[in-house]
């Protein structure tokens, strides 16, 4: 189990921080339809025991360790 870089503790997963952007279509009558789709980018990685942000590249290789 791999093991917080800032507080030693063993973790089994991580909080990730997202920027969330949900999708909507636009039409000529001047309305949005929501398209229930959701993209979202993973802006951080915090350890779920000190949450302090980690600097992780490869959050799946770090949680393998």
């Amino acid at each position: 189990m791999p093991k917080c870089p800032k507080c030693e503790k063993a973790i089994d997963s991580l909080n990730a921080v997202v920027d969330e952007r949900q999708v909507y279509s636009y039409t000529s009558d001047g309305e949005y339809n929501h398209l229930d789709q959701i993209e979202f980018n993973v802006d951080v990685y915090r350890c779920p025991e000190c949450y302090e942000t980690l600097d992780i590249d490869d959050a799946d290789e770090f949680l393998a360790s």
